[in-house]
C-alpha cells in the first residue's frame, strides 16, 4: 500500500552554482514526479528544498502543481518563514534559519 504521506528533500538544481540551471528547473522534476507517484489518493506531498531561489522553490512547486491538475497546496501554519507561491521561504535574516522553502500538496 502506499504512504499517506511522502517528504521530498529536493536536490538543489546545480549544485546552486548555476542560476541558468536553476531557471531551467534542471535536476528536481524526476524526483518530484516519483514522490508524487508513492503518495495515495488523498495524501500529502511536502516538497522541501535548501534554496533562497524561486526557481528551485516556488517555481518548482508551481510548475507542479499546473502540470498535475487536482493536486493542490495546502497552507502551512509554521509561525514563521515568508509566503512564497504555494508555500513558505525561510531565510537567515528574517527567520534565523537556513535558507529554503517547503510546500505541502495534496493529491487528489
Amino acid at each position: 500500500s502506499r504512504p499517506r504521506e511522502a517528504l521530498l528533500q529536493a536536490p538543489r538544481v546545480g549544485g546552486g552554482h548555476d542560476p541558468r540551471a536553476a531557471a531551467r528547473g534542471v535536476g528536481q522534476g524526476p524526483g518530484v514526479r516519483f514522490a508524487a507517484d508513492l503518495v495515495r489518493p488523498g495524501g500529502v506531498l511536502v516538497h522541501v528544498v535548501c534554496s533562497l531561489l524561486d526557481a528551485e522553490g516556488a517555481g518548482q512547486a508551481e510548475a507542479f502543481l499546473g502540470r498535475h491538475p487536482g493536486w493542490s497546496a495546502e497552507p502551512l501554519a509554521l509561525g514563521a518563514g515568508t509566503r512564497r507561491g504555494p508555500g513558505l521561504r525561510f531565510t537567515p535574516l528574517g527567520d534565523s534559519t537556513d535558507g529554503f522553502f517547503v510546500a505541502r500538496m495534496r493529491r487528489p
